[in-house]
């Protein structure tokens, strides 16, 4: 029997549903040390944010230039961070590179918070980036829980 060590990594939608994700452990060992970020899920998600984030603060309200840039260069800082440390090819490496990721997350946060401050977004906007910036923090929070925790052997998950 083939035993797999599967991590559940779910997230709330907006209508308060839960979506589920399988990760599978050996999926780091086999894939990303070959640099198939593409292939993770929260690099899909985060690099979509980082567009929607580029496109809307280009449009940002006068005398705001400079929010917009930091906050294009946070955003972009996730998915890149990623992308970088999958490449790295062990564990460790590749966690030093999420926690980065963890912290760009972190700094978009704030600067939405302050963006919302001094209304330099549409508010309806602003509070778009914040929902998808918290289901990217989530999915990165389980990411890097996944890969510090030590592999144990479990049964696989079986449609009964």
């Amino acid at each position: 029997m083939d035993c797999r060590l599967w991590t559940l990594v779910s997230r709330s939608i907006e209508t308060d549903r839960a979506l589920s994700v399988m990760v599978d452990h050996a999926f780091a060992d086999k894939l990303l040390p070959m640099g198939n970020h593409r292939d993770l899920q929260v690099w899909q998600r985060a690099y979509q944010f980082a567009g929607h984030v580029d496109r809307e603060t280009r449009q940002l309200r006068r005398g705001h230039w400079e929010l917009g840039d930091q906050l294009r260069r946070a955003a972009l800082s996730i998915p890149t961070n990623l992308a970088e440390g999958s490449s790295k090819g062990r564990d460790p490496e590749f966690l030093r590179f999420i926690n980065i990721a963890v912290g760009s997350a972190a700094e978009c946060d704030s600067l939405l918070a302050h963006a919302e401050l001094v209304v330099a977004l549409d508010p309806g906007i602003g509070h778009e980036l914040v929902e998808e910036l918290t289901v990217i923090r989530k999915m990165l929070f389980r990411l890097r829980s996944a890969l510090q925790t030590p592999a144990r052997v479990t049964e696989p998950v079986t449609d009964t």
